[in-house]
């Protein structure tokens, strides 16, 4: 199986801000790293991940392209954020007042063609606030988090910034990158190519579920206390002023925004192992390319959305097997018989400390 796509920036530890505080661990939770790997060493019959030996190759890249292009780090700004929002909510308005005069179908058509794609923005400008970059202080960070999640119907900007950070900074680390699915999404999926539509189409469950899944452990989060009654507050004074068809209007296109729709394809596109990848390989390769360190773990997209998307660029990536349509992604891993939720690459929590000097 080819392997994803992810853009690793920093370690989570420098991104932990005032809202945003991990549970202190008491003495019963506190695993060793082989008591962590056995816990998530799962019975044969059951589809797995494909293991990798190493570390992930983003903090060398991210240090080679700092050095090579310093003003990346002066590329923030907060304006879109209030026009995305802006521009959507007054969609969701007209559409909570005029919604039985509007035939359903032209209705679904801006709510996948307009609202879904601004929806998918808004989520996008939340996973940069995750990396402080959309601006300069955290706190400005913060409140650009939670005005992008306004459009999105469900409070979820600051939990993101928790699970995200732990994403990059244990990048395939079976429980604790939280981003892969849990043993349930393994089972309950397989690689049946309706199960997996179903599963694409209703992700933002099963990725808000994953916490629990596996088993993470967290209090003292003021932020997502914050963030949800504000949304709760939001979501309630749409309803009152435009009727529940506004806000399910925003529902709908954050369904959209994280389901099945070109916009999201990059959630399958840049975890999971599509391309041309190890599972392709003979036993024997598939060895030396875990001795050699040079399984890709990420794949970008390069084709004609990009710029609508995420607008990324190929520098220092051109080495790189990458995807160029999102309609392909979506179709091969609906339609492969090799690919589901397993389809990702891991690594053991003693090979995380063994690459991290014995940190966890």
């Amino acid at each position: 199986m080819p392997p994803h796509v992810s853009q690793h920036v920093e370690d989570a530890s420098n991104h932990m801000a005032p809202l945003v505080k991990f549970r202190q661990p008491e003495e019963t939770d506190v695993k060793t790293p082989s008591q962590e790997d056995a816990a998530h060493k799962w019975p044969d019959p059951i589809p797995t991940y494909h293991p990798v030996n190493g570390w992930h190759a983003h903090p060398a890249r991210k240090r080679d392209i700092l050095a090579a292009h310093p003003e990346i780090k002066q590329l923030i700004g907060k304006w879109l954020a209030a026009l995305l929002v802006t521009a959507n909510l007054t969609i969701a308005a007209a559409a909570g007042l005029n919604w039985e005069r509007i035939p359903w179908l032209a209705l679904l058509a801006v709510v996948y063609l307009v609202g879904t794609p601004i929806n998918h923005a808004c989520a996008m400008i939340i996973h940069e606030t995750a990396h402080d970059l959309a601006a300069v202080s955290v706190t400005a960070n913060h409140a650009i988090a939670l005005l992008a999640n306004l459009p999105l119907a469900v409070p979820a900007a600051m939990s993101f910034r928790c699970y995200h950070l732990l994403h990059h900074s244990h990048l395939g680390v079976i429980g604790r990158d939280l981003d892969l699915p849990t043993l349930q999404e393994l089972m309950a999926v397989g690689c049946s190519t309706c199960k997996k539509m179903l599963w694409h189409s209703l992700y933002m469950f099963s990725y808000g579920l994953r916490p629990l899944g596996w088993g993470v452990k967290q209090v003292s989060i003021k932020g997502e206390a914050l963030n949800a009654a504000l949304q709760i507050a939001f979501d309630v004074a749409m309803a009152l002023a435009f009727g529940a068809p506004a806000v399910a209007y925003m529902f709908a296109c954050t369904l959209f925004a994280f389901g099945m729709h070109p916009c999201a394809a990059h959630f399958l596109q840049e975890h999971y192992t599509i391309r041309v990848g190890v599972q392709q390989l003979q036993p024997q390769q598939q060895v030396q390319h875990q001795a050699q360190h040079q399984l890709q773990e990420t794949f970008s997209y390069y084709g004609p959305l990009n710029p609508l998307i995420l607008n990324l660029a190929p520098h220092f990536y051109d080495n790189l097997v990458y995807h160029t349509s999102v309609w392909e992604v979506m179709l091969e891993f609906y339609r492969r018989s090799d690919l589901g939720p397993a389809s990702r690459v891991t690594r053991t929590m003693s090979q995380y400390q063994v690459s991290h000097g014995g940190k966890s």
